[in-house]
């Protein structure tokens, strides 16, 4: 019996205090285009995601919240380990799958919700 309420004591005390340690739900998107005005096919897109004075803490096309479709990406940075904060500069290194073309955007965070970056041309 003792055993029973330790257990539930501890999976209480987990889910009361996970939350506070998940980042703010945030979404970062915009439209990526080829160098020749197309846009990249699905799949085509692969991207790095990072604050910038956290590299370690890494987001890509294949993290939760994220992906890229007939155009545009996705970014849900509150998927990040460590809490994003308003001011912080978020990094994106966009590449082809082929390698062939790519594109880094520094993006300041704000508060709007989505935040929608300018569009991006590979080169």
């Amino acid at each position: 019996m003792k055993k029973s309420l330790y257990f539930i004591f501890v999976v209480s005390v987990f889910l009361i205090v996970s939350p506070a340690f998940s980042g703010n739900p945030h979404t970062i998107c915009g439209k990526i285009f080829n160098q020749d005005g197309t846009v990249p096919a699905n799949g085509a897109i692969a991207f790095k995601v990072y604050i910038a004075n956290r590299p370690a803490e890494v987001l890509t096309e294949k993290s939760s919240g994220c992906g890229y479709q007939n155009g545009w990406f996705q970014i849900g940075i509150g998927n990040f380990l460590t809490s994003w904060s308003e001011g912080e500069t978020l990094k994106i290194e966009f590449s082809t799958a082929s390698g062939g073309e790519t594109f880094i955007l520094k993006q300041e965070l704000n508060n709007t919700d989505p935040q929608i970056v300018k569009d991006i041309t590979l080169e």
